[in-house]
């Protein structure tokens, strides 16, 4: 049945018990024919299909919302947890300022009781004075008068020193505080924030209805006016990429790029898109194109960006970490992904003895593959500044024999294999931590301090090699080390 009235279908009981009153009620077959609008029916489909889409969105949205509430959580619990370290510190302030006030209120009396003993001591000194003053013979008549005068005059003041008020101090709580302390039952109330609620909710209506677009030209002339009236482009680019549509904004990025905007957003966003293309295509023009972006751009922001391409692309983020020396985020790619030889290269570059004592600490459970590396590495150092840093590194960090292994390495083909002070410390390092290749290196090597080696040599009792380096400088033997083998 049909109710013309209500617009509804309706069984037959809903029609006796709810539309008896009502004039246009007809069999469905009967209505079909008179109120049945074929367009209609034929959008209905599109209608469903639109709408379970929208759905699909909104149910989408409120799973990530309970997620950004877990988020709000942990938020709230340490601002509460902030909260209670101010009231604490406030509490601690006011504690030790109470304190204070004790102890000076404490001195001030004190001094107060030490002034009265001091005027009691003096009145005792003159009674006594007095007293043996008096008890003397033969007194003339005028000394007994002045006697009197002055005896009466001390117990006068004694009387006045015999009335003892003891000082005591006593605590009083303020009440202010504690009624305000004791009388609130909760530090602060968790509720709806509505605001961002709506304006979330502005914004996600708007990039709906953007999605319906079909032209590209439509879909940048649409961007801009809601970046210029209705939303950010940080709102805008977050809705958009929630969507997985992030390539829809590249022409919009671009014109935006070209206009000389230089929010973070704008050049963030297209940096993600950009090593999209550069990981799904292999092209060698896209690659440069993202390379390019990448090391010369400044406005994209490196920690999202770098982070991006951790997941996407991690040579890419070691590029970008390397540009801006972001020493621990590089070194943690590395270890991530085994890019040990980049590490060590980017590692020789720095200088910094700080970084090297980092990575080459005995809890890095990375560290021999990064030494092995630096082994590799060091023979194309070309600057003398990289290359005394990492000695030093190694030397501070106490691997002799790591540095031998490194010295060793570099001195078979380098720009250092000729350096004095290398193959001198190469043989002092030997002869203290591998004293069974020190007798190769003094044969291999011509450029050393031979006396001072040789000496050196022959107080750690090593007689031969001594005297290896006597004969191949042609250096005379004491006689004390001459039969000493």
């Amino acid at each position: 049945m049909y109710c013309g009235t209500h617009d509804v279908v309706c069984c037959t009981m809903c029609i006796a018990k709810n539309h008896r009153a009502c004039a246009n009620v007809d069999d469905v077959s009967a209505a079909a024919q008179t109120y049945l609008d074929i367009s209609r029916f034929q959008a209905l489909q599109t209608n469903v299909d639109d709408t379970l889409s929208a759905l699909e969105k909104t149910c989408a949205r409120k799973k990530e919302n309970v997620k950004s509430l877990l988020g709000s959580e942990q938020t709230i619990v340490k601002e509460i947890e902030e909260l209670r370290k101010r009231l604490t510190k406030h509490l601690d302030d006011l504690e030790k300022k109470a304190k204070t006030g004790v102890e000076e209120t404490r001195t001030e009396f004190s001094k107060q009781i030490e002034d009265e003993v001091k005027v009691i001591a003096m009145t005792v000194a003159n009674l006594k004075e007095c007293k043996e003053k008096i008890s003397k013979e033969n007194l003339s008549s005028a000394e007994k008068f002045v006697y009197l005068k002055l005896g009466q005059k001390h117990l006068a003041s004694a009387d006045e020193l015999l009335v003892h008020e003891q000082i005591l101090m006593k605590f009083t709580e303020s009440k202010d505080l504690i009624a305000a302390v004791m009388q609130t039952d909760t530090i602060g109330r968790v509720e709806e924030d509505k605001s961002r609620k709506v304006v979330r909710s502005g914004v996600s209506v708007l990039v709906d209805d953007l999605m319906a677009l079909s032209k590209s030209e439509d879909i940048v002339k649409q961007m801009n006016q809601l970046v210029i009236g209705q939303c950010s482009v940080k709102e805008l680019v977050e809705e958009i990429e929630v969507r997985g549509k992030r390539r829809l904004l590249l022409s919009w990025l671009e014109d935006r790029k070209k206009q000389g905007m230089t929010d973070p957003e704008t050049h963030t966003a297209l940096a993600k898109i950009y090593v999209d293309k550069d990981t799904e295509l292999n092209d060698t023009d896209i690659r440069r194109k993202t390379e390019k972006f990448l090391s010369t751009n400044q406005y994209y922001d490196m920690e999202d960006v770098g982070k991006y391409c951790g997941k996407k692309n991690p040579r890419l983020a070691c590029s970008i970490y390397e540009r801006y020396h972001s020493d621990m985020n590089l070194i943690t790619v590395c270890n991530d992904n085994a890019f040990f030889e980049s590490e060590a290269r980017y590692v020789f570059k720095r200088k910094d003895p700080h970084l090297w004592s980092i990575v080459l600490e005995e809890d890095n459970v990375y560290r021999l593959q990064l030494i092995e590396e630096c082994v590799h590495v060091a023979v194309d150092i070309q600057d003398p500044e990289q290359f005394s840093t990492a000695v030093k590194a190694f030397m501070v960090a106490d691997l002799p024999l790591e540095l031998i292994t490194l010295l060793d390495k570099v001195m078979a083909g380098s720009v250092f294999s000729e350096h004095r002070n290398l193959q001198n410390l190469l043989i002092l390092t030997a002869i203290k931590a591998d004293r069974s290749r020190v007798m190769e290196f003094i044969e291999r090597f011509d450029n050393f301090d031979a006396p001072d080696i040789a000496n050196i040599a022959l107080t750690n009792e090593l007689f031969e090699e001594a005297k290896a380096i006597y004969k191949k400088f042609n250096i005379e033997i004491p006689p004390e080390f001459e039969n000493k083998s």
